[in-house]
């Protein structure tokens, strides 16, 4: 048999009012009180009076309390592993970029050393940005160079400098 409709509207008489009000909180907090018995669940209910008086509070206020703060405290946790995920994610960027970076130099590395030992190699070379990479590479590496040889021949000055003079 389907249920039938209740027509809500607005009661008049102040008094069937407040009564109707009452029935329906003191309904609202039993079914409350089997939902954290029989569904194990934590919950709490606020009413707050439309006159603005003291909210009608369930089970306790202090236990209102803790399970508000245990909601806002879970969200908290929720949003901090979004910040998480977010911070994971941009490292994770930040390592492929680098092995991109690591893969395209030794790509290029590669094609260099072809290309001295094939002279038909070059004609694979056509893009802008392959040259402009090879070039920098080859920059880098006669800084290196560079570097190697000044700290050899400042080694071997010092070594001269600190023999003795007669020798």
């Amino acid at each position: 048999m389907p249920r039938s409709t209740n027509k809500h509207q607005f009661i008049e008489d102040e008094e069937a009012r407040n009564e109707t009000l009452r029935k329906g909180k003191k309904c609202l907090i039993k079914k409350m009180s089997e939902l954290t018995k029989f569904g194990d669940v934590d919950a709490c209910f606020v009413m707050y009076d439309k006159e603005g008086g003291p909210p009608t509070v369930w089970p306790s206020t202090a236990e209102a309390h803790r399970l508000i703060e245990k909601y806002y405290e879970s969200k908290r946790q929720r949003v901090n592993a979004m910040q998480n995920y977010a911070v994971f994610l941009e490292k994770r960027v930040a390592e492929m970029k680098k092995e991109f970076e690591i893969q395209k130099e030794k790509y290029m590395r590669n094609l260099m050393m072809k290309n001295l030992y094939d002279v038909n190699a070059i004609s694979e070379i056509t893009c802008k940005e392959t040259l402009s990479a090879m070039r920098d590479m080859l920059v880098r590496e006669q800084k290196v160079m560079n570097a190697l040889i000044k700290e050899k021949e400042a080694s071997s000055s010092t070594s001269t400098s600190s023999k003795p003079n007669g020798v």
